[in-house]
């Protein structure tokens, strides 16, 4: 074998072996429920390799699921979800690799106009601060 080919082989080896390999710390994703109205939340998150079911929170509560991010950086959940006072089905990316890589407890507050990032678990109050607040994805 040519010495590129071994390389290429040795390179190919590596990234395998840490794609299996889960010495990281686990991502936990954490979704509170601080829609108005203490209206109860029903969503529906999955990955393109996991599909983490139906769940519904409510007011105040909060869900949360970990996993491992790959090697990649192209690691992506999704979330679709509706509630009561608003028929309207919407959905968010609510953990993509290459905006989130660097939290490992991603806390998120479902709110009417949209989801909003914490660094600490959201309580529903005006105290909460928040990294960011983002729109719902366009419905298609």
């Amino acid at each position: 074998m040519s010495p590129l080919g071994r390389v290429v082989l040795l390179l190919t080896t590596l990234m395998l072996l840490m794609s299996l390999c889960e010495c990281d710390p686990p991502t936990t994703v954490h979704i509170t429920d601080c829609l108005s109205n203490k209206q109860w939340l029903n969503f529906h998150c999955k990955s393109k390799n996991d599909d983490l079911g139906s769940r519904v929170l409510a007011p105040t509560n909060s869900y949360k699921f970990s996993f491992h991010p790959n090697v990649w950086a192209t690691t992506l959940f999704y979330c679709s979800m509706y509630w009561q006072g608003d028929k309207k089905l919407h959905w968010f990316n609510i953990f993509e690799a290459q905006r989130d890589i660097t939290c490992t407890d991603c806390f998120w507050s479902i709110k009417d106009t949209g989801p909003c990032r914490s660094l600490t678990q959201p309580n529903c109050s005006a105290g909460d601060k928040y990294v960011k607040c983002y729109n719902w994805n366009p419905s298609e």
